[in-house]
């Protein structure tokens, strides 16, 4: 597969040849536990380019029905954003608020926060559905929320990966309320093989992480 974007490193990934590391993180993102669905995404994204994929995908346009988790034609909220909320809820109310939440209570914030948006077809259950499907890419996803965008500038990607790094590292050691277990456990998150990229390091301040204000008052209330 040729590069789709200008000064994207082409890299070798795993039983699919090269291809450019945006196109290989964004399909990650959107099919996390499909293997030939992220292919399939990589043939769509070079005949149709990176940008242009990946706007169409951001928007669940690409093809029907595969905005992944929606809610509602009045709450349309991706499914891997509502996981990154979920991951991220834990861990900015612990450093802002001093606050410890767990998983049950994060998805019980999240859950009053889209009825309060009017989301449609919002319940534990789904949430709970969403979770176990995007799970292994949440970091990811939050990185997104944080960068409004899947860069494609190499340097830039190094940057969005070490930040995912940053944020998976932070759920692993989070601990539960009661000291029973951690946000995820070891190993459950998705990592970029090794040796794909020069590693960097990314301060990552929980502080400057911007939620919605209902979003985190609902989770005070938890």
């Amino acid at each position: 597969m040729a590069a789709l974007v200008p000064k994207l490193a082409i890299i070798d990934v795993p039983d699919s040849g090269a291809a450019p590391l945006a196109a290989y993180v964004l399909a990650v993102m959107i099919y996390p536990n499909g293997t030939d669905k992220q292919m399939h995404l990589l043939e769509v994204i070079e005949l149709q380019g990176f940008t242009r994929s990946k706007d169409l995908l951001l928007k669940g346009a690409i093809e029907e029905g595969s905005r992944p988790g929606a809610i509602g034609r009045d709450g349309d909220i991706d499914g891997g954003v509502i996981a990154a909320l979920i991951l991220l809820l834990p861990l900015v109310m612990a450093v802002r608020h001093k606050k410890i939440i767990g998983l049950g209570a994060s998805k019980r914030a999240v859950m009053e926060w889209l009825v309060q948006k009017s989301a449609r077809g919002v319940s534990l259950r789904h949430l709970d559905g969403i979770w176990a499907k995007y799970r292994s890419v949440a970091h990811l996803w939050a990185v997104f929320l944080m960068a409004e965008d899947v860069p494609t500038e190499d340097r830039e990607m190094r940057a969005f990966l070490a930040a995912a790094e940053e944020v998976r590292q932070l759920a692993e050691v989070h601990k539960h309320k009661n000291g029973a277990g951690t946000l995820v456990e070891a190993g459950a998150m998705w990592e970029l093989p090794e040796g794909l990229l020069p590693p960097i390091k990314f301060d990552l301040d929980l502080n400057c992480i911007e939620l919605p204000p209902a979003l985190l008052a609902a989770a005070c209330g938890t």
